[in-house]
């Protein structure tokens, strides 16, 4: 496929009207798109795909779901084993210099996953950070136990300090800075 045919068929997608009623169909896909997308300027700086995984798999004809959660976690799995090995292909051969834009991909069956092992990095540089100052404070003080005094002092700080701010200052969004 040439840029040439690929710019006709994203005007012809602009462009259709649906033969039953005349109108165009054009408003239903565009929330997908930048804005600035039309016939005339085929610019895109945006543009999301959304891909669904629809009904239970079959592995033959003869076997039928029992209901809707029939199996449903060897499915979830299998799934999200696709999902992981399509993003390792993909993100490996496609980078952004290769293809010319940023992909992001993202998938509800694999964000729990994704969200947890930013936890557990987030984690290690927490511990790392309890170990540095543990350390610091041992070396200066002279003493593990003065060392661990003043560690659970900096921890007992953040309940009261939360107190503070959501019981006297009556701000109710207590997060990261």
């Amino acid at each position: 496929m040439t840029q040439e045919d690929l710019e006709n068929n994203v005007k012809d997608m602009i462009d259709f009207k649906n033969p039953a009623n005349g109108q165009s169909l054009w408003p239903a896909y565009s929330a997908l798109y930048d804005k600035k997308l039309t016939a005339e300027n085929l610019a895109i700086t945006h543009m999301q795909s959304l891909v669904f995984s629809g009904a239970p798999l079959r592995a033959n004809d003869s076997f039928v779901y029992e209901n809707k959660t029939h199996l449903e976690k060897e499915q979830t799995a299998m799934i999200k084993e696709f999902i992981l090995e399509y993003k390792k292909e993909f993100l490996a051969d496609n980078t952004k210099e290769a293809i010319g834009f940023d992909a992001q991909m993202f998938s509800f069956v694999t964000f729990l996953d994704e969200i947890l092992i930013l936890l557990f990095i987030d984690m290690g540089f927490i511990l790392c950070a309890l170990l540095f100052v543990f350390v610091y404070f041992s070396y200066h003080l002279g003493s593990k136990f003065l060392a661990m005094i003043g560690i659970s002092i900096i921890f007992f700080s953040f309940p009261l300090s939360a107190v503070i701010v959501q019981g006297a200052g009556r701000v109710s969004y207590f997060g990261t800075l």
